[in-house]
């Protein structure tokens, strides 16, 4: 019966862990081998663009805006992270990157070292399944 109850105990702790590590991440932090940065990894929600070339992606988690602003970043809006599509190739191709991730449903890890348009510019990008 021990050895039963223990299981239990290690299923449902692995369980949680798993639920735990899937929830959204939204930050503000210092990097050591660069300028402070914003970070999110998550879920996409929604993905908008203009005419003006600003892109906004939609997070799971909103930024803490006062954390950022603490690191010198006046952001406006937690909710997205910015991508400015007139920067050329890099923001092209990371702007594929984030439509082919909305569409798969893969999670992203977003960082963003500066702001666009009120909203946290994202610099560096990576997917996962």
């Amino acid at each position: 019966m021990k050895i039963l109850i223990t299981l239990v105990l290690i299923i449902a702790g692995l369980s949680a862990y798993g639920w735990y590590k899937s929830q959204p991440v939204s930050l503000c932090k210092t990097s050591e081998s660069s300028t402070p940065y914003c970070k999110y990894v998550g879920k996409i929600n929604k993905i908008y663009i203009n005419e003006k070339g600003l892109a906004l992606i939609f997070l799971d988690k909103e930024f803490d805006v006062n954390s950022a602003k603490s690191f010198g970043y006046e952001a406006n809006s937690g909710r997205a992270m910015s991508l400015d599509l007139n920067q050329g190739e890099f923001s092209k191709l990371t702007y594929e990157t984030l439509l082919l991730a909305f569409d798969e449903e893969s999670e992203v890890e977003l960082h963003a070292r500066s702001v666009f348009q009120g909203h946290m510019k994202i610099d560096r990008i990576w997917v996962s399944k």
